[in-house]
């Protein structure tokens, strides 16, 4: 799956479906990738004028499996939503993107930083689907998304998300692009 992830980000489309259809067949019930599937079949059919619907079609089969397996996913109605406007289907569109905005307001870190916990490492336990990708294995940041899932105050997520930032900077398992001073 990450590999599959890392090609549609560098727009290997081919490569990110092989991927992806190579982790369906470890799990099929997996919406999220049934969803980046979709999104790569979006991006391959607006790369041509007029957009190809044959692709737009094999993306609404994927959004309509990742939604029956995970019917809050935020991103799916996105990517509907995107499928009804390339179709010219604007007020279907608009309802799509609202349910989007409904689900998910992309504010609250916490998925992001449970993806550096070292048990999203991939290997044979997680069916090597882990999105740990640099393999960064931390006790002390392990505890504080341990912790950060079972906090519910705003200030204290706050709090703990940034130590977890400041863990991550500190040990160079990212480069940030800017600096809080």
């Amino acid at each position: 799956v990450n590999l599959g992830a890392v090609y549609y980000q560098t727009g290997r489309l081919p490569d990110a479906l092989r991927e992806y259809d190579a982790a369906l067949k470890i799990n099929f019930d997996d919406a999220d990738v049934h969803h980046n599937k979709a999104a790569v079949y979006i991006q391959q059919a607006i790369q041509s004028y007029p957009p190809d619907m044959a692709l737009l079609d094999e993306a609404q089969n994927e959004i309509d499996l990742a939604l029956k397996i995970k019917p809050d996913l935020p991103q799916a109605y996105f990517s509907q939503g995107v499928v009804y406007m390339v179709r010219g289907q604007n007020q279907d569109a608009i309802a799509q993107f609202r349910r989007f905005l409904e689900l998910d307001d992309g504010t609250d870190p916490e998925a992001y930083m449970g993806n550096w916990h070292s048990r999203e490492i991939s290997g044979p336990d997680n069916q090597w689907l882990g999105n740990n990708i640099p393999r960064w294995s931390n006790p002390e940041s392990n505890a504080l998304v341990d912790e950060f899932g079972q906090t519910a105050a705003l200030e204290d997520r706050a709090a703990i998300a940034i130590k977890m930032n400041d863990m991550l900077m500190q040990d160079y398992v990212m480069i940030p692009l800017v600096t809080r001073g």
